[in-house]
């Protein structure tokens, strides 16, 4: 595995191997299921991952409030990505679902632009959806902006 740049660990800390496990952080179950199965296909580019990474700011207002209570609120109202990771020497900022729909994609869209304001040291980002199957309508608008979609199948899940 190639070596982790040092702006992404001074910026997202040292990350973790890509490994299977039996939860990743904040993902549903089914979720899991899904970023296993990309792990599980053994591309070697994969490197480092930064689980449940929040981005953006708190859905209610941090003013007037105690540092501890804006701690708080920054972590419980951030919107979170569920993984970042090295692919090939490129930082994912990846929204995992079973079913790779419209909301998918705007999800994708929203965390990508906010990943690169938050952290624009880390270059370069790419917006990915990593789902069990794509609807067929995203496909082409998710190429237009930039967004790659990677479908692992979904057999077992319904």
């Amino acid at each position: 595995m190639r070596e982790t740049p040092v702006e992404w660990t001074e910026q997202l800390g040292q990350g973790q191997l890509p490994m299977v496990m039996h939860h990743y952080a904040h993902m549903l179950y089914h979720d899991g299921v899904i970023w296993t199965r990309f792990l599980q296909l053994g591309d070697e580019r994969v490197g480092r991952c930064w689980y449940d990474v929040k981005v953006g700011v708190a859905a209610e207002a941090t003013q007037g409030k105690t540092d501890r209570e804006s701690r708080i609120l920054r972590g419980t109202h951030a919107k979170r990505i569920d993984v970042c990771f090295d692919w090939g020497g490129t930082l994912h900022v990846c929204e995992i679902k079973p079913f790779g729909n419209h909301a998918a994609l705007g999800q994708s869209l929203l965390y990508r632009s906010l990943f690169v304001r938050q952290y624009p040291a880390i270059q370069p980002v790419v917006g990915m959806i990593c789902c069990g199957q794509a609807d067929g309508d995203i496909i082409a608008e998710a190429r237009s902006q930039r967004i790659l979609v990677v479908e692992v199948g979904m057999s077992d899940l319904v």
